[in-house]
C-alpha cells in the first residue's frame, strides 16, 4: 500500500514480516543494501524495535516530543523483532512518526509498524501526490491512499543516535541548530555532527537511505547550473556547449528570469526567494521537466553558497538529481557550457 506523509508518499508494509518487506525492494527496484525507515504511531509502539540506554531513551524521548509527529528520523540500534531486510543487515533501524492523519489513521487502524520508503520506482524523483505513485508503480497492484500534495515535499533529516552523539545522515528541514537547541533546553548535553556520506554503488551498505550520489533523479540528464558574469574569462575556454532551446531551465530566486524565453522550458520555485515553498514544488517541477518533449536536460539552480539548513537540504536533493554535474551560464554571452 501506498500512502501520503507530509514529506513525500512511502510504499508500506508489515515492518515485522521480511517477505513483505522484501516485496516493497522487488517493487521499487531498490537494492537490499540500501535500508528502509519504520513507521509507528506513538513513540510507546518504538520501543520494542529498539535497544536503547538509558541516555539514548532520554534523548530519543525528548526529541519525540519536540519533533514527532513530523519530518525526523532517528536511526537507532534495533531490537530482534526487527527483520535484517529492513535495515540493510545492519545493526542499527530507522523510525519516524509521520505527521499526515491519513499516515497515522493507517498506523492505528493497522497496529503494526510499517516499514517505508518513497512510493517510486528507485533513484527517480520523490512522489509527492497521488498521481506519481501511479506513474511509477503501475507495474505492480498496489492501493494508492490519496492524501493530496506532500507539504513539505522533500525526505525527512535523518539523525543517527549513539549514546550523547548524534550524525545527521541526511539534511531535511529539521536543522542542526534546531536539533542542539532543544536537547540544551532540555539540559541534556549531547555532540551534534554533519556526515553526508555519498555512496557511488548500489552494491555498497549506506547507513541511510538518499546516499547515493545518483538519486531523485529525472528521466533526463541533469546538471547544476553555476551563473558567471566572468567577463574576463573567454568563451573557448570552456567545455561543449548547451543549446538553450533544448534545456529546461529551473530557476530560484528569479535570477535568469530575464534570459528565459531562450529555454524551452522554464519554471521558478520561487520567484520571491521563499526556500520552503521552493522545497514544496521542487519534486513535482523535476518531474515536469523530464515530460517536456522539446528537452533533452535539465538545468537546476545552485544554492550550495547558501548555509540556511533548509536551503542545504534542497541542494542537496538538486545535486544528487544531477549526479554532481555542472553546467555554467556565461551571462555575458548569453551561453551555456559544460
Amino acid at each position: 500500500m501506498a500512502f501520503p506523509t507530509e514529506t513525500v508518499y512511502g510504499l508500506g508494509a508489515n515492518a515485522l514480516d521480511a517477505n513483505a518487506c522484501a516485496s516493497i525492494f522487488t517493487a521499487k527496484g531498490r537494492p537490499f543494501t540500501d535500508p528502509l525507515i519504520v513507521h509507528v504511531p506513538t513513540l510507546q509502539q518504538a520501543f520494542p524495535l529498539l535497544c536503547l540506554s538509558a541516555d539514548e531513551t532520554a534523548l530519543v524521548t525528548t526529541l519525540s516530543e519536540r519533533y514527532w509527529p513530523g519530518p525526523l528520523t532517528l536511526i537507532l540500534r534495533k531490537s530482534a523483532l526487527v527483520p535484517d531486510v529492513v535495515t540493510g543487515g545492519g545493526e542499527f533501524v530507522g523510525i519516524r512518526i509521520p505527521a499526515h492523519p491519513l499516515a497515522l489513521e493507517l498506523l492505528l487502524k493497522s497496529g503494526i509498524p510499517v516499514a517505508a520508503p518513497s512510493a517510486n520506482r528507485f533513484g527517480h524523483v520523490s512522489p509527492t501526490c497521488a498521481q506519481h505513485v501511479a506513474d511509477d508503480l503501475s507495474h505492480v497492484d498496489v492501493l494508492v491512499l490519496d492524501g493530496g500534495n506532500c507539504a513539505v515535499g522533500i525526505e525527512s533529516t535523518i539523525v543517527k543516535v549513539e549514546g550523547r552523539h548524534l550524525t545527521v545522515l541526511r539534511r531535511g528541514i529539521v536543522g542542526v541548530e534546531d536539533l542542539e537547541g532543544v536537547l540544551k533546553s532540555a539540559g541534556i548535553e549531547a555532540q551534534v555532527t554533519i556526515l553526508q556520506r555519498t555512496v557511488k554503488t548500489e552494491s555498497e551498505q549506506q547507513e541511510a537511505p538518499g546516499q547515493l550520489l545518483t538519486h531523485y533523479a529525472p528521466q533526463l540528464p541533469a546538471y547544476l547550473l553555476h551563473i558567471s558574469s566572468e567577463h574576463s574569462v573567454q568563451d573557448d575556454e570552456f567545455g561543449e556547449e548547451f543549446s538553450k532551446n533544448s534545456s529546461f531551465l529551473i530557476d530560484f530566486g528569479a535570477k535568469c528570469r530575464n534570459y528565459s524565453k531562450d529555454f524551452c522550458g522554464y519554471i521558478d520555485l520561487s520567484p520571491e526567494g521563499d526556500i520552503e515553498i521552493a522545497i514544496s514544488k521542487a519534486f513535482t517541477v523535476l518531474r515536469v521537466a523530464e515530460q517536456n518533449s522539446e528537452a533533452l536536460r535539465i538545468l537546476l539552480p545552485d544554492l550550495s553558497n547558501f548555509k540556511d539548513e533548509k536551503y542545504l537540504a534542497l541542494h542537496d536533493r538538486l545535486f544528487r538529481s544531477a549526479s554532481g554535474k555542472i553546467a555554467t551560464f556565461k551571462v555575458d554571452s548569453g551561453r551555456v557550457f559544460v
